[in-house]
């Protein structure tokens, strides 16, 4: 696990879960491509944001989505995953 140190600037925390919310993906393979497809800008936005490497980009949003947000709507079926659009 890649460990983060999130930053507290509120202006690049919007603007990096708003492209989070983009790259959602039901799987790795899925995921990857979305993030393939974000401009250099909205990764560089993930990456200034949590603090990583470029290599660690695609690993904390597979995680993020993969390891925290789905087991969250497998444990809450009321919860859609519209609520994290």
């Amino acid at each position: 696990m890649v460990k983060v140190e999130i930053t507290q600037d509120e202006e690049l925390r919007d603007k990096a879960f708003d492209v989070m919310k983009r790259a959602r993906g039901s799987n790795s393979d899925e995921i990857r491509r979305k993030i393939t497809n974000l401009s250099d800008q909205d990764r560089e936005c993930i990456i200034k944001y949590f603090d990583i490497d470029t290599e660690e980009l695609e690993s904390i949003v597979i995680s993020f989505w993969l390891e925290m947000v789905k087991p969250i709507l497998d444990v809450f079926p009321g919860i859609s995953s519209e609520s994290f659009q």
